[in-house]
């Protein structure tokens, strides 16, 4: 199994651990492919969640987050769109959150994880 495959199958496993529902991983559709949508189990309201994982096995050419360039972050929020669009909420809507998870390989195969939560807001962004 590729290193990042590793990474965020360990992120899934760490988020339904704690709760969360996995609704799909490496969801794709014409504006390009999340790693991870899942509902928060945390939160009091339901919280729709785009996942981006960044595996990396340092942090010695800057954190992983960091990589999630504003062009990218753009990307993130056009395949939100493009989600909602093919599946659209039920009565309650949720609010929509975009998360990004550091993913660092240990011995034996485990990860330490660092979960950014709203790592970036749509307003951010400018959708053109």
């Amino acid at each position: 199994m590729k290193l990042g495959q590793a990474g965020e199958q360990a992120v899934c496993e760490a988020l339904q651990k704690n709760g969360w529902q996995i609704l799909f991983t490496n969801y794709r559709c014409m504006a390009g492919e999340a790693d991870i949508v899942a509902m928060d189990a945390d939160s009091n309201e339901q919280t729709l969640v785009f996942i981006e994982v960044k595996t990396r096995t340092s942090a010695r050419h800057g954190r992983p987050a960091d990589s999630v360039t504003p062009r990218k972050q753009k990307r993130l929020i056009n395949i939100a769109l493009h989600y909602i669009s093919e599946h659209p909420p039920g009565p309650e809507e949720p609010s929509i959150r975009f998360d990004i998870v550091e993913a660092f390989p240990l011995p034996g195969g485990s990860f330490r994880l660092n979960h950014l939560r709203n790592a970036f807001s749509p307003d951010s962004v400018r959708i053109t």
